[in-house]
């Protein structure tokens, strides 16, 4: 059988929302390394350039939780304060991330308007969290709230050269969180520039699938753009 399939897109598949929230939760436990808080600062530094003009707060987590910015503000006026909070992230023990969530829906039910949380993690965290359903996380946050899980991760084989800073990757740890809501999980590198467009504004279809009648269905093998 032959089908033909073609899809119409705009330049641009979405643009931010003009109403945007976004608590940013940051890893500040002492597991994670120096490259990855690096990392982690580069990726908010390029979310606060791809979302412009949208409010922000900054949530850091260890054994607790506690806002690192004194009240809601735009990306454009917080992106000075927000560098600096991050580069002076020391570590210390801990890695309670359902503490930062929570922090971040306390926060969150505080505005109205179009909900996100953009969570940041090591992945190394205790065993209690592991076992968590995604319904269990988002009942922490405000309905409609949209979460996107980044990994940290600091183990890109050198040898495989540049690579996307941010490949999509729904088996990151807390992956379920994200599917739940309607987010995406990404998964760091270190070994090519920040971009942190995907996770502001949808920037590609993902899991293609293709059905018809009499056809068995299932994801079709891509490679690149191509089906």
């Amino acid at each position: 059988d032959l089908a033909r399939v073609e899809i119409d897109l705009a330049s641009e598949l979405s643009h931010v929302p003009a109403d945007l929230a976004t608590a940013v939760v940051v890893d500040a436990s002492r597991s994670v390394t120096a490259d990855e808080r690096e990392e982690q600062r580069l990726i908010v530094a390029s979310y606060l350039r791809e979302a412009p003009h949208t409010r922000i707060q900054l949530v850091g987590y260890d054994r607790r939780a506690r806002a690192l910015l004194p009240s809601w503000t735009t990306t454009d006026a917080a992106a000075a304060r927000i560098d600096r909070e991050l580069r002076a992230l020391g570590g210390r023990n801990g890695s309670n991330i359902d503490a930062g969530i929570a922090e971040a829906g306390a926060w969150l039910a505080r505005v109205r308007g179009t909900r996100r949380v953009i969570v940041f993690t090591d992945e190394r965290v205790a065993q209690r969290l592991e076992g968590v359903t995604g319904e269990a996380w988002a009942a922490q946050l405000p309905p409609d709230t949209l979460v996107h899980v980044v990994a940290l991760r600091d183990d890109t084989p050198a040898q495989l050269g540049p690579m996307p800073a941010l490949q999509r990757d729904d088996g990151v740890m807390f992956g379920m969180l994200a599917q739940t809501t309607g987010g995406i999980g990404v998964a760091g590198s270190i070994a090519a520039d920040l971009d942190a467009t995907l996770l502001a504004r949808p920037i590609s279809f993902d899991h293609v699938e293709v059905q018809g009648a009499g056809w068995s269905g299932g994801s079709p093998e891509c490679s690149e753009t191509d089906l």
